[in-house]
């Protein structure tokens, strides 16, 4: 026979009254495991947090049932049950203190709490955004940069986290400001980050538009640091350098500046006294050697040239191009130039007595290396206006590109101004890397530039999805095609370029696979391993590749030790993969 409902229900009782857990943390166990958690360590002897994290779940499931029961009895009486609220309101704190004591000990042993901090800063840094840029939509988001919001949020996880925040100096070594949004009451702000970085060397972008005053107790504030100064970036106008003057012989690391001071697209004119004064900051820099530049060319003759191994000059206009090729008779042997964002203008107002030097300019001669030329925009004979007036013996690398090329009719290449060049440079002995990346050509143009270019060993072409052109018929600007991967395989009777180790192309995808695979092969079989290739489609162009080619790529990697990829190209390869 069942027992009576009633007897059952006083067992449940009796059970809840007697039940009580061996896990139950006394008071200084609670705290001693509360305070584990500030630390990034296991106690030594850790047993006891082993039996609590594998055995608590057991007991708080039997807590849950007996507090069930209670409340059951307590809801519907039957006459045989005592004052049970006392027993109910034990067992709950009971459970309440045995879940958070659970809880407590499961994240002491946290697999992430085993972590030594070096790691942890690694993936702390993963995890915070890389700033390109100076993009800040408002006051509020320069404070958020400033203050390192993102990484910020981790110390909100726990005190250990928090504290490896706030004192990891390599953490706070980048000082970003977009000075559109400044404020004075910003500067505790900047004092607070620069403390942070401790003894870090430090890299900093300062950039104001020409509408704002650049507050000088901020230049001060950074220049008392200078020493630590690692690679520094200033956009300002060059009366505000002034106040950088406790730098001069006080930059022991510098080893990248960015000079520029404010000029107006339409406007060229800088105070070349301020700008010659601003660039004598950075002459006693013993370990500077890369330079970008944005301002006149007649103020640079105090850079520390000897040791300069790249400068980058930034916006320059077309009338100022003979004045600037000037400064090529500072450089040392070996030296790398890169020509950016170089404007033309149809109409420009330029003194008599320059017309003729602008128009039929002697070639400088100079032992450059590496040269880069990047136009702004299409301009006609823009290649030709840069080309005629160099001669560079020692030039290794040559890239012609253009910034944001997508937004405008292509660059035309002028290939008897290259022939010219490579004539009157020796370069069919020196040159080794082309880039004509952003720049339509044909393929007859192709082959003639090639054909005398005994030393090359790198490449990269690319196709243009560029409007109609009086040199281009079609909407697009084809030049990879299977007729061109032929002419320039290996095996091609042509030997067109007969040593190359590395090709690249971004391209509209108008060749068969197959082909390419072709071609890929022929260099393999005479180079192994030495040879590599990249192909990248412009985006809305991808397509499925031939499963077999693929499969014969691969095999070719494992086989060979070929080195290759062939995929859609993200949104900054198309400006800077291959660079």
């Amino acid at each position: 026979m069942a027992a009576p409902a009633s007897a059952h229900c006083s067992q449940s009782i009796r059970e809840a009254v007697d039940f009580g857990s061996s896990l139950l943390p006394k008071a200084h166990e609670i705290k001693t495991a509360r305070d584990n958690l500030r630390t990034n360590y296991l106690p030594r002897e850790s047993t006891r947090l082993h039996v609590v994290a594998s055995s608590a779940p057991a007991d708080l499931a039997a807590y849950e049932t007996h507090i069930s029961n209670l409340e059951s009895a307590l809801a519907n009486p039957t006459g045989v049950e005592n004052d049970l609220s006392d027993t109910l309101t034990r067992i709950r704190t009971e459970h309440s203190m045995l879940s958070e004591y659970f809880h407590v000990c499961s994240s002491a042993l946290s697999p992430i709490r085993r972590l030594p901090p070096e790691i942890l800063v690694q993936i702390f840094d993963f995890y915070v955004p890389v700033d390109k840029g100076f993009n800040s939509e408002d006051y509020a988001a320069e404070i958020h940069r400033l203050t390192n919001r993102d990484l910020m949020q981790l110390g909100h996880v726990c005190a250990y986290w928090r504290v490896l925040v706030l004192e990891t100096p390599a953490f706070w070594r980048a000082l970003d400001l977009d000075l559109k949004f400044w404020s004075p009451k910003m500067l505790p702000l900047v004092q607070t980050r620069l403390e942070r970085s401790g003894n870090s060397s430090l890299l900093m972008r300062l950039g104001a538009p020409e509408t704002v005053a650049v507050d000088h107790s901020l230049l001060q504030m950074v220049a008392q640091h200078s020493s630590r100064w690692h690679a520094a970036l200033f956009y300002m106008n060059f009366a505000s350098y002034s106040a950088l003057s406790p730098i001069s012989g006080n930059l022991p690391l510098l080893e990248c500046v960015h000079i520029a001071g404010i000029q107006d697209w339409d406007d060229s004119v800088h105070d070349t006294d301020l700008a010659t004064a601003a660039v004598k900051l950075f002459a006693d820099a013993p370990c500077l050697r890369d330079v970008t530049y944005i301002g006149p060319a007649k103020a640079l003759k105090s850079l520390p040239w000897s040791q300069i191994q790249r400068f980058e000059y930034l916006d320059l206009h077309s009338f100022e191009l003979t004045a600037s090729l000037e400064v090529l008779k500072y450089f040392p042997p070996g030296m790398r130039f890169e020509l950016r964002r170089l404007m033309y203008h149809q109409v420009v107002i330029i003194a008599l007595d320059d017309l003729a030097q602008i128009m039929n300019p002697q070639p400088v001669v100079s032992q450059l290396t590496h040269l880069t030329v990047e136009y702004a925009l299409h301009f006609y004979g823009a290649i030709n206006d840069v080309l005629k007036r160099l001669t560079l013996p020692s030039l290794t690398c040559l890239e012609f590109v253009v910034w944001q090329y997508n937004d405008m009719p292509p660059l035309l290449w002028d290939q008897p101004a290259f022939h010219e060049f490579c004539v009157r440079s020796n370069s069919h002995q020196t040159l080794t890397t082309l880039y004509i990346q952003h720049v339509a050509l044909t393929p007859e143009q192709l082959y003639a530039t090639l054909a005398d270019l005994d030393a090359l060993t790198s490449l990269v072409i690319a196709d243009h999805p560029a409007k109609q052109t009086a040199q281009c018929e079609s909407p697009e600007c084809i030049l990879v095609t299977d007729e061109v991967l032929r002419k320039l395989s290996a095996g091609n009777p042509t030997g067109l370029i007969p040593n190359l180790s590395s090709f690249g192309c971004l391209s509209l995808v108008h060749f068969d696979e197959a082909v390419y695979l072709e071609f890929v092969r022929s260099y393999v079989d005479r180079r192994g391993s030495d040879f590599d290739s990249h192909i990248r489609w412009h985006p809305g162009t991808e397509r499925e590749l031939k499963p077999e080619v693929l499969t014969e790529l691969a095999k070719l990697t494992q086989e060979k030790g070929f080195i290759g990829s062939i995929q859609v190209a993200d949104e900054v390869e198309m400006y800077t993969f291959f660079y």
